[in-house]
């Protein structure tokens, strides 16, 4: 099987006969030059990172805190049907709770939130680009991010240090 990341949504796939990416219905042709220094890598809380810029690849010792709230939809179903009950019960007791509704969904809200953080390196210029940063997936506790070409060969050197 003869996979390939897509230039433009960085998912490593089989493209389709017509040569569009069957993840994202891009065509990897037409994507801009400045997508092609990118690639994608799973990155998880607490790894070891190399000095280098995830954006713009270029040495620094500089990190700065990746936080990043995710909905994490855990059992949505279930707190919408609670939710129902909650207004049902709160129209059959003549409306005394309502005055708990907008708390009641806010506690639902708070519930299925998710709260990661990362330690991610930035150079001095890259770092008013760090608030549009976000990663590409989210498996469990690990992210997928898409990076500068050259921080995801230094992390392949890094893993393969580890491994002799």
């Amino acid at each position: 099987m003869n996979l390939s990341e897509c230039p433009h949504c960085y998912a490593l796939v089989m493209f389709r006969p017509d040569g569009t990416c069957p993840a994202c219905g891009k065509n990897p042709a037409d994507a801009p030059e400045a997508n092609l220094q990118y690639s994608a890598v799973e990155i998880t809380e607490g790894q070891d990172l190399p000095s280098c810029c995830v954006l713009c690849g270029t040495e620094t010792e500089q990190t700065e805190l990746f936080e990043y709230h995710y909905d994490s939809h855990l059992g949505g179903r279930l707190d919408e049907n609670s939710y129902f009950a909650f207004m049902i019960f709160t129209v059959l007791t003549l409306g005394v709770g309502l005055a708990f509704l907008p708390l009641y969904r806010k506690r639902l809200r708070k519930y299925r939130q998710l709260t990661y953080h990362i330690m991610l390196p930035y150079c001095e210029s890259c770092l008013p680009e760090k608030p549009a940063y976000r990663p590409i997936t989210i498996e469990g506790r690990a992210f997928h991010f898409k990076v500068h070409k050259s921080f995801k060969e230094k992390m392949k050197a890094m893993e393969k240090e580890v491994h002799l």
